[in-house]
């Protein structure tokens, strides 16, 4: 049975929704101006943007307030969302630690890249779940502790590793154009990791972000 999605996506913390995402927004190419959102919010991190954003979101509060910012807002579940949406109608698509909410990420992610017109592009950020702390935890102590958010969010259904993200993506028939790394990691540990010519990136890199376009 699946679970109650009201239920699923109530979270506590008071910027689960309303995050700013500059980290993931300072790649979406300059000339994108028509945006679909794929897990929106609040809305928050488009609040200067100049162009029009669509946005999707499953929390029914968030989606409320992002309603005061967006230009529209569909509320539901993406994977059971029937989406009256105009295909080639948008520059950019963005999945910002979404898909791996989701039961079935691949298909999903397939499915959308209707709505991209020819030159558009899909960002994606997606949690690495080969990152050394958790890791660290399951070797040392063998724990696998779900947390409200994060790496281990108990509402993550699916988990990636920089090679499965490689795969998810380019598997959806897109061609990656750029990767860019958010490292999680103390002083102590970046050192080490220049020191070895970044041998260690992949442990140290608690986020991907992979700008896509469609294969041609």
């Amino acid at each position: 049975m699946l679970p109650v999605v009201s239920d699923r996506f109530k979270k506590s913390e008071s910027n689960y929704y309303s995050s700013p995402r500059s980290d993931l927004l300072d790649m979406i190419p300059k000339s994108c101006n028509q945006i679909l959102d794929v897990g929106c919010g609040t809305g928050e991190r488009w609040k200067n943007f100049s162009g029009e954003v669509t946005g999707i979101e499953v929390n029914e509060e968030a989606a409320r307030v992002a309603s005061g910012v967006l230009k529209n807002v569909v509320v539901g579940d993406l994977e059971n969302l029937d989406l009256r949406l105009k295909a080639a109608s948008f520059d950019c698509i963005v999945f910002a630690d979404v898909l791996e909410h989701l039961y079935d990420p691949w298909g999903t992610l397939e499915k959308m890249k209707k709505y991209l017109r020819t030159e558009g592009v899909v960002l994606v950020s997606i949690p690495n779940i080969r990152h050394y702390r958790v890791l660290r935890a399951l070797l040392l102590k063998g724990e696998f502790k779900y947390k409200d958010s994060g790496i281990l969010d108990k509402d993550h259904l699916r988990f990636f590793t920089r090679k499965q993200i490689m795969d998810l993506v380019s598997g959806a028939g897109l061609e990656i154009m750029s990767v860019k790394r958010a490292l999680a990691a103390s002083s102590k540990h970046k050192i080490l990791n220049t020191l070895f010519l970044g041998a260690l990136s992949d442990f140290l890199t608690q986020q991907y972000y992979v700008l896509a376009k469609v294969k041609t």
